[in-house]
């Protein structure tokens, strides 16, 4: 666990920098020169990473200080590394301190909007403030070669982050349309900000997603369903995204017939604005239940489809290298599939890609690689969910030659 926390702040990369580069100070010019570069450049990634952090926390501590608990924190993007909770919030720790959110869920009432400008204003305000302490504390240098420039990646970062997050601007991230905390503030001050769902209905779905993360699939399922009951009147957003996760745990527990005709239902309103931000993630979905189906031609046009849309989004990056290894390219499923392998982490998406891989390497003939990833799969067995099993079974026969 200390690896995986250590490598969540920084990559190994940033690490060898840091390690090399300390090495590197006790040497002769020009190689100290060298290693004080190499140093700061470990100090970005690290300064990076704590303002993300810092950003979040900032978030909960100021809902703490208008008397609500947000119900989740998010730090990070990747495979799951821990899930706990801090105090009645539910605290989700992945492995790539790139990132996070924290869903702040304020109770409905009088003072809804006032608690949530407090609580979005947390995020900023926290890093403004140690940003600006850092600076006035620690002596500007910019000089990477002779000194570590402490006030620019803990100081200068800190504001960068928190004066960014307050533009009243919007992107998206793999897909979906985020809004930066300003934009939200900026909503709340002309009165143009509005709750989507009700806070029970976000419980429920909190609930749900947390079932789907522990393949609770039957009780993630009733959460979803009654989501769906709560908000039927509410727009084609929250209907779709609700049906989006029906049709998720259907396929999850083998109701593939039922999986599709309630992504049907999704499908249909894809020409809607609000819904359009679904369509990488339903044809990822598609080309999940055709590809266990072992209808390969229906699932590699649905793979096609998402990957066009969302190019660099992992989940679909892993379910096209497996088409295109059902597709017998091996280079290609090879190349897409190896990146995203790790055996520090067993889950249903490192344990798909090395069942996969193992068929590529023994085409290729790269017995050892073929032997790491068949042996990580044998030893976690018991982690298979119903769906991989079924892809396990497939691949076996066509390792044994049956």
């Amino acid at each position: 666990m200390t690896k995986k926390l250590l490598l969540a702040f920084m990559s190994k990369y940033g690490w060898m920098s840091l390690i090399f580069g300390t090495i590197a100070l006790f040497m002769p010019m020009p190689f100290n020169h060298v290693g004080m570069m190499g140093i700061n450049y470990s100090f970005c990634l690290l300064g990076l990473s704590i303002a993300l952090i810092i950003h979040e926390w900032g978030h909960w501590v100021f809902t703490r200080l208008v008397g609500e608990y947000p119900k989740r924190i998010v730090i990070g993007t990747g495979h799951m590394l821990m899930r706990t909770h801090f105090f009645k919030s539910k605290l989700n720790l992945n492995s790539k301190f790139q990132g996070g959110y924290v869903m702040l869920n304020i109770r409905d009432g009088k003072y809804y909007g006032l608690k949530t400008f407090v609580g979005v204003l947390g995020g900023p305000l926290v890093n403004i403030a140690i940003g600006v302490a850092v600076i006035m504390m620690v002596p500007f240098s910019i000089d990477f070669s002779d000194t570590i420039t402490f006030s620019i990646w803990f100081g200068y970062m800190q504001l960068l982050i928190g004066l960014a997050n307050l533009l009243p601007s919007r992107k998206k991230i793999n897909g979906f349309p985020m809004d930066f905390d300003g934009r939200i503030m900026l909503n709340i001050l002309l009165g143009k900000y509005k709750k989507e769902a009700s806070s029970e209905a976000i419980d429920l779905s909190l609930e749900g997603e947390d079932y789907v993360a522990e393949h609770r699939y039957d009780e993630a399922l009733t959460k979803f369903e009654e989501c769906l009951k709560l908000c039927s009147e509410s727009g084609p957003t929250l209907t779709s995204t609700f049906r989006f996760n029906i049709g998720l745990c259907y396929f999850h527990l083998g109701n593939y017939d039922e999986a599709l005709r309630t992504l049907k239902k999704v499908e249909d309103l894809l020409t809607l604005k609000e819904v359009e931000h679904l369509a990488g993630y339903l044809h990822n979905l598609y080309a999940n239940i055709y590809l266990v189906q072992g209808d390969i031609e229906k699932a590699t046009a649905a793979g096609q489809q998402a990957l066009h849309l969302l190019p660099e989004f992992d989940p679909i990056r892993h379910t096209w290298g497996c088409i295109l290894v059902e597709n017998e390219e091996w280079d290609r499923g090879e190349e897409m599939l190896s990146p995203q392998m790790d055996f520090d982490y067993v889950n249903s998406t490192t344990l798909l890609i090395a069942i996969y891989l193992t068929l590529v390497y023994q085409q290729q003939g790269k017995s050892k690689k073929k032997e790491r990833c068949w042996e990580f799969v044998q030893l976690h067995l018991a982690e298979l969910n119903l769906v991989d099993k079924v892809i396990y079974e497939r691949i076996l026969l066509k390792l044994t030659g049956q």
